[in-house]
């Protein structure tokens, strides 16, 4: 079966700023956000726009017709790339297994000198920090057990439904991080990325 994709617009005080694609509903593709997109200059803007679906159709080269459509009436779109076929992800990738020596060089160059940096960057945007956490949890083991021993005991039903989700989350990243061309296993393990990040959020609210 061929994979049906969503071709949308964003609208930004009357005026057409960005076409994309999605196999997602519109909702998580709002909610996933645009910090990669345009330079980051759509993320900031994103919650005053409207996602107006254009059309639905298994032809990718839609999107491509759509961008050119609208930059042909003057419309200020964002878009850098052109859309269809441009995977960056793989031409990422692809670099670096061109250049890995000199990669390695650099990220473990980069690390060392911006060690305090990133850490501060990651506490400050709530990221995952490897040597905070594990600081963290070597002075707090004991109290962080004992909340999640009762947490399972208080909350069996909504924790299997959370191992569930995690499962399927680690088995549709294997599949995207075996075949990356695979954007069906992309598009799914980005969902599920969501709804994780979601369901943790509620879990703690409650």
């Amino acid at each position: 079966m061929d994979t049906m994709y969503k071709i949308y617009r964003l609208e930004y005080k009357g005026q057409v700023i960005y076409v994309g694609r999605t196999t997602k509903t519109l909702r998580l593709r709002m909610n996933a956000g645009y910090k990669d997109c345009c330079q980051g200059k759509l993320q900031p803007i994103k919650n005053d726009c409207d996602m107006i679906l254009i059309e639905e159709t298994t032809d990718v080269s839609r999107e491509r017709f759509w961008i050119a459509y609208y930059r042909s009436i003057g419309e200020p779109l964002m878009n850098i790339n052109l859309g269809e076929g441009y995977d960056r992800y793989t031409n990422h990738k692809k670099w670096i297994g061109n250049n890995k020596e000199r990669y390695d060089k650099w990220c473990k160059e980069y690390a060392e000198k911006n060690k305090e940096k990133k850490r501060a960057y990651a506490r400050k945007h709530n990221k995952h920090d490897p040597v905070y956490a594990k600081e963290y949890y070597s002075k707090n083991k004991e109290s962080m057990n004992e909340k999640s021993i009762e947490y399972k005991k208080t909350n069996k039903e909504q924790w299997n439904l959370f191992q569930k989700l995690y499962k399927r989350m680690k088995y549709w990243e294997k599949k995207h991080k075996d075949n990356p061309k695979d954007i069906k296993a992309k598009d799914r393990y980005e969902d599920l990325v969501l709804e994780h990040k979601l369901f943790k959020e509620n879990k703690y609210k409650n």
